[in-house]
Formats: C-alpha cells, sequence, structure tokens
C-alpha cells in the first residue's frame, strides 16, 4: 500500500496558517488542511522539485506510480481523470490547503507560473525584447509592438485576464489576483513538530 509506514515523519500544527504542517524531505514541509491531516499523515511524503523549481510532495505506490499530496487531497471528494490537474490558486506548489486548490485544464494550470525565467531581456510574462521596442505576446497571439516595456506587459495582462479568467498570472495583479512575481515560502515557515 504505498509507502505507509509506522516511522512516520513529523507533523506539527501551524497557529498562523490554521493548519497542519507535514515535513517532507530535504528540508520542506507542505501545508495540510485538518480534515485532511488523518489521510495525509498515514504516508511519508518526499519533497519533488520540478524543472520549473516548483516543490511538491509526492509518495510512490509500489509500482513506482507517483501520487502527488494535492491530487490525493482532493481525491477524497472527486474521481480526478488524467486530463484535469489540481492547481495551486496562489502557485505554491506546497500550500496544500483546500483554500488553495482547485481543478483545471494543462492549460489552465500552465497560465498559473511565476515568471521564473525571464523571456529575452524583458522583467514582464509575455514580454519580449526586438531591437529599441517591446513585443507583447499572450500565448501564440501576437499582441502588438510598443515603444514601452510597461505598455507591452499592460497588454499582455489585458489579454491573460480575458483568455485566462482566475488563471491568468499577471504583471500587475489587482487585488485578489495572482502576480507573475509571485513566490510564495508560506510551505517553509519553521516551527516545532511532533510526530502524530
Amino acid at each position: 500500500m504505498g509507502n505507509q509506514h509506522s516511522d512516520r515523519r513529523p507533523v506539527c500544527w501551524d497557529p498562523e496558517m490554521d493548519c497542519f504542517k507535514v515535513e517532507l524531505t530535504q528540508g520542506y514541509s507542505a501545508l495540510v488542511d485538518p480534515r485532511d491531516i488523518g489521510r495525509a499523515a498515514r504516508f511519508n511524503w518526499s519533497a519533488s522539485k520540478t524543472a520549473r523549481w516548483t516543490v511538491y510532495g509526492i509518495r510512490r505506490e509500489g509500482d513506482g506510480k507517483p501520487i502527488y499530496l494535492h491530487r490525493f487531497i482532493l481525491s477524497e471528494d472527486f474521481d480526478l481523470p488524467s486530463d484535469i490537474q489540481v492547481d495551486h490558486a496562489n502557485g505554491d506548489g506546497l500550500d496544500c490547503r483546500r483554500l488553495n486548490l482547485r481543478l483545471g485544464t494543462k492549460n489552465q494550470n500552465a497560465q498559473n507560473r511565476a515568471n521564473l525565467h525571464r523571456e529575452k531581456s524583458s522583467k514582464f510574462k509575455g514580454v519580449i525584447r526586438r531591437g529599441d521596442r517591446w513585443i507583447a505576446k499572450c500565448r501564440d497571439n501576437h499582441l502588438g509592438i510598443f515603444d514601452d516595456e510597461i505598455a507591452a506587459a499592460a497588454a499582455y495582462d489585458r489579454a491573460a485576464r480575458d483568455q485566462y479568467g482566475v488563471y491568468a498570472c499577471l504583471n500587475f495583479p489587482k487585488d485578489g489576483e495572482r502576480g507573475a512575481d509571485d513566490l510564495s515560502a508560506a510551505s517553509n515557515l519553521e516551527g516545532s513538530c511532533s510526530v502524530q
């Protein structure tokens, strides 16, 4: 039954976040709601980094099949087909509280990425430099050529809001929207933990 062990990694209550922290490998921890801690704490979870430096909680079944903590949590309420992904609204792959998890397509999930790998010389998502001008693109849509980098970034934001809605990761987010430079440290808060 996977990597269920009697010598589990520590779990602790985080009063600031109003949730539990499940310790993973490599010094990481994942945030989990009280209603999910009983199921999640039965297993040892590891930290897994993606090529884009997002870290997730993961365990493997006996056949080597990966089980991600965020999918494991929502699988209690939903039959999750493989073409539906679980997206972290705040972009933190270790924040597995239900208020941060939402179902989406692969395309919707991809739009919620921070701008960690800057395109060409622009510091903004969806903007690249061509000579002394700036080109704004949203996916494969060419949005225009601009004299000003900020104007190009704003054009990207308008198109991303229209195309991706709540999944958009924006250069100039408004209240409640996710920014392209948002990096949450919520899952790496320090605290003393004990085995539950």
